[in-house]
């Protein structure tokens, strides 16, 4: 009986240890009992070409996500707006914001550029559905219904309003002042199609694509996807349509 109660005894620190410790996680949970959590892992798996791209998560489709389409046929509300940053690259005026994440990546393109003797600007950036909406009225008032049916998209189908996706043009005093005057140069169109799935944009409207993205080639037009994305996408010669096509049947908008 002594020895009994020596040894319940004994162990009574132990137990205040467990009490204090259930006590103290209780308080914290851990990363994997939040309810913010979301586990890292493998949804499904896409080829492109020789390469097998991991899908992490479906959420990177749904609307404004990194890999979301947009498009006449997947329209983003009028009042969508993303996160949004100011850009601290060269810009002409109202270039001035891109979505949240986006900004380091083309930062670094843009550095990169650079060190190849490539000087690089924005032209145009986020725009918001009314800001769409005055750049298709203006452009069809300028050239007319053919040319804004090929080249500019109509309001909640533009990818600029995600603030993924990014106009570029070489560094001159004219684009400086006024959009309208810029264009991208010979250089700066192959240095781009060569480096810039290295900082996970892709050229979404390439020339004979027409016919899936229904843009005509927009050679100025980078959209942000991501590294792994970008690189397999490229080096498979695959729009993001074709890609969202491909792997249509695990997810839904």
């Amino acid at each position: 009986m002594g020895r009994a109660k020596t040894d319940y005894f004994a162990f009574l620190p132990l137990i205040f240890i467990a009490v204090f410790c259930t006590l103290v996680y209780l308080k914290n949970p851990s990363p994997a009992s939040s309810s913010s959590y979301e586990p890292v892992g493998i949804v499904a798996s896409a080829t492109l070409a020789d390469t097998t791209l991991n899908i992490p998560s479906w959420s990177l489709f749904q609307t404004g996500q990194l890999w979301s389409l947009v498009s006449p046929a997947h329209k983003l509300s009028a009042d969508f707006t993303p996160n949004l940053v100011a850009t601290t690259v060269a810009h002409s005026p109202g270039a001035d914001k891109v979505g949240n994440g986006t900004e380091k990546p083309l930062e670094a393109l843009f550095a990169g550029a650079s060190a190849s003797g490539v000087k690089l600007m924005l032209s145009s950036a986020y725009r918001s559905a009314s800001d769409q909406q005055a750049t298709y009225d203006s452009l069809l008032a300028l050239h007319g219904k053919d040319y804004v049916h090929e080249y500019v998209a109509a309001p909640g189908a533009s990818e600029h309003q995600t603030g993924l996706a990014v106009d570029i043009a070489t560094v001159t005093h004219g684009c400086e002042l006024d959009a309208n005057a810029c264009s991208l140069d010979a250089g700066g169109i192959e240095w781009l199609r060569v480096h810039a799935a290295d900082y996970g944009f892709i050229e979404r409207y390439p020339s004979g694509k027409q016919s899936i993205t229904g843009v005509a080639g927009e050679h100025w037009h980078y959209r942000y996807v991501g590294l792994p994305l970008a690189k397999a996408l490229t080096k498979a010669n695959m729009t993001l349509d074709e890609f969202v096509q491909q792997i249509a049947t695990g997810y839904s908008h």
